[in-house]
């Protein structure tokens, strides 16, 4: 299971129970199979157990789910750093594997100690291809949130890519998550602001399903806080998923919430930077992933 290279899909539709990813066991709910499901949503999946209580809680929204909300699963080693940071209330519970409890799942806001402005190896936005589409975005659009947009309307959403740098994406314009999260880094850069890659765990929660998969997103620096942005499952700030508007039923996604897991950063920008990659993709990878009301015992 790589985490670099295993990303989610922005595409959903409801479809059989008996669609699967080939390379990964289904997620699937507890104590039934659901009747809803998503369309190749996972190049590879992790397995996730979602309770129906748990379930219950994603039409609250993103921003409220995290009070009631238990996540348990099991690490190799110790917790990387990235973990601890973000989640305050975990707990290590016991050894090889170690156990770990996000109760309630809120995650702490993470304050720059560190712009990251540079262009680089993987973030080359002062190569022509890179700056040929910047020139595509109106001035005026060239904020977070209007990047965000755009490349989540520009790439078109494939697989087998990789880990491209970002000419690379913009030359191809195509990619899964992780040429979305390098091309929305490298625009946002070259438009003046701080930005990183953030790879790690989405988990999709719906009131009939839930399922997981490695993945990969931009974070901007915005008031002294890093602030999330991802063009590959991207929905704007009233809640619209951009599925929505290629044809697909809004109330498919109306009450759909992501769950994001960060194991690591994209720290490495060098011409190495797929070793790293792979070491904290294998190392930090949850295992037995569940989510369950907090008041469920």
């Amino acid at each position: 299971m790589l985490l670099a290279t295993a990303c989610a899909r922005d595409t959903v539709a409801p479809v059989s129970a008996d669609v699967r990813p080939a390379a990964a066991p289904a997620a699937s709910a507890v104590g039934r199979r659901s009747s809803y499901s998503t369309e190749e949503v996972f190049l590879f999946s992790l397995p996730v157990t979602a309770t129906e209580a748990a379930r219950s809680l994603a039409p609250r929204g993103e921003e409220a789910l995290g009070d009631s909300l238990r996540v348990n699963f099991e690490l190799e080693g110790e917790p990387a750093q990235e973990w601890r940071s973000r989640f305050p209330n975990l707990i290590v519970s016991s050894p090889n594997p170690a156990r770990i409890t996000i109760a309630p799942f809120d995650e702490a806001a993470q304050k720059v100690t560190a712009e990251r402005r540079e262009a680089t190896f993987v973030i080359d936005y002062e190569e022509p291809s890179v700056q040929e589409m910047l020139a595509r975005v109106p001035t005026e659009e060239r904020t977070p949130p209007g990047l965000e947009a755009f490349v989540a309307r520009t790439l078109k959403k494939t697989y087998g890519r990789g880990f491209d740098i970002a000419s690379r994406v913009a030359t191809l314009k195509q990619g899964d998550c992780t040429e979305h999260a390098v091309l929305l880094t490298a625009l946002l850069r070259a438009s003046g602001y701080s930005a990183r890659v953030v790879v790690g765990v989405v988990v999709l929660l719906h009131p009939e399903t839930a399922l997981a998969a490695g993945h990969a997103w931009a974070e901007v620096a915005e008031g002294g806080l890093w602030r999330r942005l991802d063009a590959a499952l991207y929905r704007d700030s009233s809640g619209h998923w951009l599925a929505a508007a290629a044809g697909v039923d809004p109330s498919t996604l109306r009450h759909m919430v992501r769950l994001y897991l960060a194991t690591n950063l994209l720290t490495s920008e060098g011409p190495n930077f797929a070793q790293d990659l792979l070491k904290y993709a294998f190392k930090f990878a949850p295992k037995n992933l569940t989510l369950d009301h907090m008041d469920t015992q």
